[in-house]
Formats: C-alpha cells, sequence, structure tokens
C-alpha cells in the first residue's frame, strides 16, 4: 500500500488531500517533501537580485491572506481568486470543500472541509512573500534587498501544509518550518514573562515624548487610588537621549540617539547619576510595582544612533538610506517621502551590534529594569491613559484588586466559521474571537464593519453607513465555537451541551451540541460569552448537571475557575480572585461553602439553572485560590 503525500504536485497541479489547489503549475517549480507537508522552491535561468515567478492558477477556492499594507503593519483579505491576494502576502490560509469546482479524487474525503497554508519563508539572504495577478496566478515574489546579492536556484522559499484542523494545520506548518530554520521557538517552547500575567501600564498616550519622572509616579498612583494598581509599567518613548543632525535642528528633523543614558528628564536633581534609576526604585519600593520595562527602537532609537557623536563613537554609526521593497511602496505610496527614507538611517557598524545592545541592556539592568519593549509584540493587557483619566468600571472586569489578570491560556484567535468572512467590509458578517481557560473558554463577538483599510485609497476609509439604529448585523454562537472546548471538559462521554452566559445582559442559556444561539449587533457594539462544559454532578438524585462560569464581572470570568472536581453530591471549585461568582446548575444546592466550612448565601434561579454568590476578598495570605464547595441532595 503506497500512502500519498498531503501534499504533493502532480501533472502541473498542488494537490493537498487529493484536491487540486493550483493549476497549471510551470515545470521549474521543484519540491521537497515532509510529514506534514512540502518546501516549494525554483529553478531560473538568470541569476538575479529579484525573482518573481507564477506557482499556478488559483480560482474558487476561499483564502484569508495577512498582508503588509504598511511597512511596519500588517492586515486581512479574503477572496476566492487569485488577483485578490495582495502584494507582500506573508501568510496565507485557503479553504476547499464540497461544492467547489475542484472536486476530490476519493468519494470518502467529498464533504470534508480541507484547510491549506502557505508560509513564504527566508532562503539564504532572500526573503519570499505572495502576491496574485491579473490572471488569477498565485506568485511567489523572492528578493534580496540587495542588487548585488544575486542567486537564481530556491529549494525551500515557500512552505505549504494541509489539514481538516485550521488550527492545528498552522501549528503543525510552523513546527515544520521551525525544524528546518531553526532560528525560532514555538510559543509554547518559551518561559513566558511574569507581565503576562500582570495588569500595567504604558506611558506613550498619556505624556508621548513629554514624559518624565513626576508624570510615571502620577500615572501608577492615579489607577492603585481606583483599585486598579498597576504591576507593571512601561516607560515609553521620551526618555532616552537623542537629537537631530546638526543642519536640520527643526520640528521636522529626525532625531538620532547620542547617549546611552537616560535625558535630564529622568536624573534625580540632587543625585543626577542616579538617574533611571531612581524612579525604577520609587516604582517597586513605594508603589509595589513588580516590573519595569522601557522602550527602544531595534536601531536604538526612530533615527538610529547619530554618526559623530563622542558618546557613541565605538559603534561606528554611519548614514544609510533604507530602500524597500516595491511591493511596499506600491502598498504604501508614502513612504517615499518617509523621513526614515529622506533623512535617512544612522545605523551601528554590524560588527558592533552586540557591544551595542550589551552597554546599553547592562546600563538599563544595573537601573533595575526589568526589560524592554520594543513594537512588535502582543499580549499583555495594560493601557496607557492619563494620570486622572481612567474608566475604572472598565478596568475592574480585567484587573482583580491586587493587580493580576485573569488571562486566557492561548492567542485570541477567529473562529473557525470566521476565518474566510471579512468582518470590516462585508456589510453581513460579525467578527468572532475565541479563547481557552484551564476548564473553559470565552467568546467575544464584535460588529467592525464600516470601515477598512482601502487598497485604493491608502488610508481607512468608511464604506457603509454608521447612522445610529443602522448596520444592526445578526450572527450566531455556538459553543463549539470555542474550538479546544472539549478539551476543558476532558471527559469521552461529554455529550457537547455548553453553558453560555453572557456578560451585559447576564443571560445564561444551555446550548445542546452544535446548536445556535442567534447575537444582533450595531457596528462598534459587541458581547463576550463565558463558555462552559455542562457535566453531571455524581450521584445527584434523578441527574444534576453543573458548569462552572467564573467570576461573572469579569470580561473572562473562565479564568478564575482553576480547579474543577465532581465527587459524590458535590462540586469542589477552586477560585481565582474575588468577585460574582456564577455558574449554572440544573438543581438548587442545598449549601454553598466558601474556604473553611464558611456558609454563604446564594441566588438561584430556577428557569435558567442560574446560581449567584459573592466572594467578597481575595484569597488569604498564603493561599492562591479559594475553594468553593457546592453540595446536592442525593435523593431523587
Amino acid at each position: 500500500m503506497t500512502i500519498k503525500p498531503v501534499v504533493r504536485v502532480s501533472e502541473g497541479k498542488l494537490v493537498v488531500k487529493e484536491r487540486t489547489i493550483l493549476t497549471g503549475m510551470p515545470e521549474n517549480v521543484v519540491e521537497t517533501s515532509t510529514v506534514e507537508g512540502m518546501f516549494i522552491g525554483v529553478d531560473l535561468e538568470k541569476e538575479d537580485s529579484r525573482h518573481v515567478v507564477s506557482l499556478g492558477k488559483l480560482k474558487d477556492v476561499r483564502f484569508m491572506a495577512c498582508f503588509r499594507f504598511k511597512l511596519w503593519w500588517m492586515a486581512q483579505k479574503m477572496g476566492d481568486r487569485g488577483r485578490d491576494i495582495p502584494l507582500e502576502t506573508q501568510f496565507l490560509l485557503m479553504e476547499t470543500k464540497d461544492g467547489s469546482h475542484l472536486e476530490s479524487d476519493n468519494d470518502k474525503n467529498k464533504n470534508q472541509i480541507v484547510y491549506t497554508v502557505f508560509l513564504p519563508l527566508l532562503e539564504g539572504s532572500f526573503r519570499a512573500c505572495l502576491q496574485g495577478d491579473s490572471d488569477d496566478q498565485l506568485q511567489l515574489c523572492l528578493e534580496s534587498g540587495d542588487a548585488e546579492t544575486k542567486t537564481s536556484s530556491f529549494t525551500h522559499a515557500l512552505f505549504v501544509s494541509a489539514g481538516i484542523d485550521p488550527f492545528a494545520t498552522i501549528h503543525h506548518a510552523f513546527r515544520a518550518v521551525r525544524n528546518h530554520l531553526n532560528t525560532f521557538r514555538l510559543r509554547h517552547e518559551k518561559k513566558l514573562p511574569g507581565i503576562v500575567d500582570c495588569f500595567g501600564w504604558c506611558t506613550w498616550d498619556a505624556f508621548y515624548q513629554e514624559v518624565t519622572q513626576e508624570g510615571v509616579e502620577a500615572g501608577i498612583k492615579s489607577l492603585a487610588g481606583g483599585g486598579t494598581p498597576p504591576k507593571f509599567v512601561i516607560i515609553d518613548d521620551g526618555w532616552q537621549s537623542v537629537g537631530g543632525d546638526d543642519d536640520k535642528q527643526n520640528s521636522n528633523s529626525l532625531q538620532r540617539l547620542t547617549g546611552i543614558k537616560e535625558n535630564g528628564k529622568f536624573q534625580k536633581k540632587e543625585e543626577p547619576e542616579l538617574g533611571i534609576k531612581n524612579m525604577v526604585e520609587v516604582a517597586k519600593k513605594k508603589h509595589s510595582v513588580e516590573q519595569v520595562y522601557v522602550w527602544h527602537a531595534i536601531t536604538g532609537y526612530w533615527g538610529g544612533v547619530r554618526p559623530g557623536v563622542k558618546e557613541m563613537e565605538e559603534y561606528g554609526s554611519v548614514m544609510k538610506y533604507p530602500k524597500v521593497s516595491s511591493g511596499v511602496t506600491e502598498n504604501e505610496p508614502t513612504w517615499k517621502v518617509d523621513p526614515l527614507a529622506v533623512q535617512g538611517l544612522g545605523l551601528v557598524n554590524p560588527k558592533k551590534v552586540f557591544t551595542f545592545y550589551d552597554h546599553l541592556h547592562s546600563y538599563l539592568a544595573s537601573a533595575g529594569v526589568d526589560g524592554v519593549k520594543v513594537d512588535v509584540h502582543g499580549g499583555p493587557i495594560y493601557v496607557s491613559d492619563a494620570p486622572g483619566k481612567h474608566n475604572f468600571d472598565l478596568l475592574k472586569k480585567l484587573v482583580l484588586p491586587d493587580g493580576s489578570i485573569l488571562r486566557a491560556r492561548l492567542p485570541g484567535r477567529p473562529t473557525k466559521d470566521c476565518l474566510f468572512t471579512d468582518p470590516a467590509r462585508d456589510g453581513v458578517s460579525l467578527l468572532k474571537i475565541w479563547n481557552m481557560n484551564k476548564l473553559g473558554g470565552v467568546l467575544g463577538v464584535y460588529n467592525c464593519q464600516g470601515a477598512a483599510w482601502s487598497a485604493t485609497e491608502r488610508k481607512n476609509a468608511f464604506h457603509h453607513s454608521t447612522d445610529s439604529g443602522a448596520a444592526v448585523i445578526t450572527g450566531y454562537v455556538r459553543g463549539c465555537d470555542v474550538h479546544l472546548i472539549a478539551d476543558a471538559a476532558a471527559d469521552d462521554d461529554w455529550n457537547g451541551d455548553c453553558a453560555l452566559y453572557s456578560h451585559y445582559s447576564g443571560q445564561l442559556i444551555v446550548l445542546p451540541h452544535n446548536v445556535a444561539l442567534p447575537v444582533s449587533l450595531k457596528v462598534l457594539e459587541h458581547e463576550v460569552y463565558a463558555v462552559a462544559p455542562v457535566k453531571k454532578v455524581l450521584g445527584g438524585g434523578a441527574g444534576c448537571s453543573f458548569a462552572a462560569l467564573g467570576l461573572v464581572n469579569m470580561f473572562n470570568a473562565g479564568g478564575a475557575v482553576e480547579g474543577l472536581v465532581y465527587e459524590q453530591g458535590l462540586v469542589r471549585v477552586e477560585v481565582k480572585g474575588c468577585g460574582k461568582f456564577g455558574a449554572y446548575s440544573s438543581a438548587k444546592p442545598t449549601r454553598c461553602m466558601l474556604g473553611n466550612n464558611e456558609v454563604v448565601d446564594f441566588d438561584y434561579d430556577a428557569d435558567s439553572g442560574l446560581l449567584i454568590f459573592n466572594i467578597d476578598h481575595l484569597p488569604q495570605e498564603g493561599h492562591r485560590v479559594h475553594l468553593v464547595e457546592l453540595v446536592y441532595s442525593l435523593s431523587s
């Protein structure tokens, strides 16, 4: 028996799980098969620093492309033809299913949706991206960025993988690329920094470049005074020593780094040698901030390191004038007049980069700074409010009184039924984002219609009416929208029933497997649902069903549920934090206990099964969670 590869090239076609994705593939395309997919390259006749080659025709296959619409930023684009794929596409996900003209060769797989992911890669000194043309060809663009760096042969410029689970397929694709390149680690292989479990504050929107020591302390005090103390602080742009070029000392002059140490605003007048160390000590010792980060650009500062400055001479900075890909300039024509393009970048000598970073980061570490913020990250929960200008009602849905948060376990991702719909442009779709907690899930629903990046106008543009009362869109939510909710159930016999609790309406409903609940939202409205598997309480008479929702006054209610055990007529729940705890229970418990047999009052709605009680304090010192016990009658 011969097992065919998941992804293969056959008779000029790219075939995934026996379905054709691309037709008319050129003969000079080369492929290398692996267990998880296939690497694609190309052999060309002429060496050059830039190549654009066709990989075949793409039609009637829904896709989602993530592309650079600006030099620094990516956006999404959906379509079903090759011509719809934008320049500078760095990630491409496709869907094939029954009903497409691209029929399966295998009847057993005919009704199965297959997802295919394309990952453009780095190969040697070249980087790859994808794009489409007017003839619906999917093209591979390969460029070195240097007219003198040329080649004509590529073997591993693109990786293609396929599967029936889109999220697993993407993960497996990145795992294969990791193993090939050996230049990065996957998220689960990295140690998460402590700030991801805490609430923080960033100085940027509050002060921009006018930030001072006094301003930083005022921001910390303001948030703590409202009951949401920041446990980490990011001192953003405005702390460094910078200056413009001698011949361009005006408001339009691009600023460059002139020293490793902080500027005068962060030097204590009485002891200027203390510098930023004084601010760090004030934050940590006086205000119980646990970690302080500072920002710097990857090149030191926006305009790089200024050449000719005595303090920076050893880093050998020279002026360079960046040239970007033609795909970037076509997507973002204003790059041609960007200050970096016009005034240039002070670039540290490549042989001195380690020394530069070592000196900069060693100085920061000696001052007690715990890390640096570079604007390519995501995940931590922090705000950038000006002191005294906070929405504490909102913040208290995110932050516990001790400054910790209820963090979901994964990156938020669109639900499977949202992957190929355009929630900003099509006028009919809601965006749904799912995530997992330890024992449940969370589902956010958003109406983002009405404005999006315009490829023709090269700016964010309004394209639908957003008048009051207009643009109401109805969508549907299901328990299985939380893609891994079965993992939270951890029970092979679980029937798929889920309890969904609406954060804003307070409505609780139990949905059987794959049954949908309608939700209607106006433009810019949203809803958040706690999603929890419904399971049977052991020995609960005729049968009692239960689901732990968590702290329902918080956006991520289920993040508070740290443990859940079903015993004979008893449910034990470990709860992080404090607030209004909610659960679904098909029968009323006989009593509810908190901690060391403290009986607590609870409210129970027999119609919906919503059980609510208040936990009015954080766990006692030395304890990470509250222990809640719900006792049920064993009589039938």
